[in-house]
């Protein structure tokens, strides 16, 4: 049993045996401010059924990551994208056999505001939740989707420390295996726990157009835009950085450059194959566009001090520019710095997520 069980077990029965023992008090946890997203002009929605859920059992009391998962779920709201095209969109709230939301339905921004908002702690022991039946979540989910059709995304704000994970997974395979159309699942971890991100990244994986990430890296409009369009445009951050090819006729030097992908080894700042081959056809439709700089951001994970880290992202930043000068791009148009750890995409607590915040960011600037 670990511990985050345990101190659930032991304030569960301090309440039931009525030893005096205090109630802590939650922390509170702000909302970001959102707005809308839109869609680049190649981009679409492709989300038929949205299900929000939000953790709001018990253990989720006990190590005070509710409030987080609460005002996330508030903060996503507004990002979410208007109809058209129509959608229908549910939220749901979820602690021991006590489900509570909205459900299924045309997309209503006030309704789904009104429900994150009247999020509460769900469950049987003295209103501070009660167990985790994540698959109990998925049954239901499947259940309601059965006679339909379109993309169903699953957006989960939790702990990701189900009362059993095995059944949590078997649950979510059932509804993706059981689908006629596409699902994706996409995580969103609150806390630390490393077995947690775990899990949330193989819930995630299920599904190729899937994505996880930590709560923590939520902390601004644009990484809540990232998110919305994660869910609604499709596929991981890292999956879709590559520019698509412009159609006949646009304009190639107008739409979105950024990159994430050019990994690195550990403690490396060499690029992998998969990061060059990501950077050529930036590189060809830089060269295209004489106006465009670019600036180039380099990360790392979180292993080593923060000193040593700074100094690794902006030799993974250099790389990056110098491989696109090597491609022809002139070195006056591009412009590179290091963020070190301070702004990871992933947990650290994985290998994989590790992996993925290893590496570099473009982002197009128009010169002055």
């Amino acid at each position: 049993m670990n511990q985050r069980k345990i101190q659930h077990l032991a304030l569960t029965a301090c309440l039931l045996l009525g030893m005096g023992c205090t109630t802590p008090v939650l922390p509170s946890h702000s909302q970001i401010q959102t707005s809308p997203l839109t869609f680049a002009a190649r981009a679409k929605n492709k989300v038929s059924h949205l299900f929000v859920v939000t953790d709001s059992s018990g253990t989720m009391f006990s190590e005070q990551t509710y409030p987080e998962a609460k005002a996330l779920t508030q903060s996503f709201v507004p990002a979410m994208p208007a109809s058209p095209p129509q959608y229908q969109a549910s939220l749901i709230g979820f602690g021991g056999q006590v489900q509570e939301g909205k459900t299924l339905s045309a997309f209503d921004r006030a309704a789904l505001q009104s429900a994150a908002d009247n999020l509460r702690l769900m469950g049987d022991v003295a209103g501070l939740g009660g167990t985790t039946p994540l698959d109990q979540i998925f049954q239901s989910i499947t259940s309601r989707v059965a006679e339909e059709k379109g993309l169903v995304a699953v957006l989960i704000f939790s702990d990701h420390q189900p009362d059993s994970e095995a059944r949590a997974m078997a649950a979510a395979e059932e509804l993706v295996n059981s689908y006629r159309d596409e699902v994706c699942i996409h995580t969103v971890q609150v806390g630390t726990s490393a077995e947690g991100a775990a899990f949330a990244q193989s819930l995630s994986d299920l599904t190729s157009c899937g994505s996880s990430r930590s709560g923590s890296v939520l902390n601004s409009a644009v990484a809540f835009n990232d998110l919305a369009k994660d869910v609604f445009v499709g596929g991981s951050t890292v999956a879709r950085s590559v520019p698509a090819p412009a159609p006949a006729g646009a304009d190639p030097c107008k739409g979105d450059l950024t990159l994430r992908g050019a990994t690195f080894e550990f403690n490396r700042a060499v690029l992998h194959s998969d990061g060059r081959s990501r950077l050529e056809p930036v590189a060809a439709q830089l060269n295209q566009c004489a106006d465009v700089q670019v600036e180039i951001t380099g990360h790392t994970d979180s292993v080593g001090n923060n000193a040593y880290n700074q100094d690794l992202s902006e030799r993974r930043a250099n790389a990056v520019k110098n491989y696109l000068v090597t491609l022809g791009v002139d070195p006056a148009r591009l412009r590179s710095n290091g963020r070190g750890e301070d702004s990871p995409v992933a947990s650290n607590e994985t290998d994989e997520g590790r992996a993925q915040n290893r590496r570099v960011d473009l982002h197009p600037v128009k010169a002055e």
